[in-house]
């Protein structure tokens, strides 16, 4: 019967082959002394080769994939980031409201606060002492822009007149005696539609009043 011995020690590797009849312990005993008496040079020798081949660093992955497959994931990332940025100006409840009024996001923003978690009433930033000569006036002016965003952009039908009161005066409107602009400044009666008294009354704009939300806010902006 043939008889095969390997002998492994770092990098260097002994095959032995013999039959039965032949004397290959004695040879098997000298490799191993030799290979003991040698061990500090064989493991230097190891350590010279390096030994395993190192992992390619991840540019030369890259590299070396081509147009053809998926990109690193410092690509990944940074397709990640750009996807988040456009979702996040997409996600933004000024957005589509500006694009319809033909202006950018941040022209209206910068007139407008509009709360992006659309939680708190949206109120005027920009000066609001030109709005009119009287009170009513400037009522009327910051009445159309704000129910004009609060229905456009933040999607609500009806606004509480309490949360009106309380937008224009974060405006820096005087909110006092409000009705009046629903009966005392002519033509405005087609642009409310009104119900319910006291606490529970709300307030909307008609589409003429949602036209001239519109026209006011543009101007506003100065466009």
């Amino acid at each position: 019967m043939d008889v095969r011995l390997t002998l492994k020690k770092g990098p260097l590797e002994v095959e032995i082959e013999a039959s039965d009849d032949d004397d290959y312990q004695s040879e098997v005993l000298e490799i191993l002394e030799f290979l003991e008496s040698n061990e500090e040079q064989i493991l230097e020798l190891d350590t010279s080769t390096g030994g395993p081949d190192p992992e390619p660093d991840q540019a030369s992955v890259t590299a070396d994939w081509g147009d053809d497959t998926e990109p690193s994931s410092s690509d990944e990332q940074n397709n990640n980031n750009t996807r988040v940025e456009t979702e996040t100006e997409e996600a933004s409840p000024s957005v589509e409201f500006a694009s319809e009024l033909n202006i950018s996001s941040e022209q209206l923003t910068e007139v407008i606060d509009i709360d992006p978690e659309l939680e708190e009433e949206p109120f005027i930033v920009a000066d609001t002492t030109g709005f009119g000569e009287t009170r009513q006036e400037r009522q009327l002016h910051g009445t159309l822009i704000l129910l004009g965003t609060w229905q456009e952009c933040y999607g609500a039908d009806r606004v509480y007149s309490s949360d009106l009161k309380d937008a224009l005066e974060f405006s820096g409107i005087d909110p006092d005696q409000l009705t009046g602009i629903y009966h005392n400044i002519e033509g405005t009666d087609s642009y409310f539609d009104r119900s319910g008294r006291g606490p529970s009354a709300t307030v909307a704009l008609t589409r003429p009043g949602l036209r001239e939300a519109r026209s006011r806010i543009r101007e506003l902006v100065g466009v």
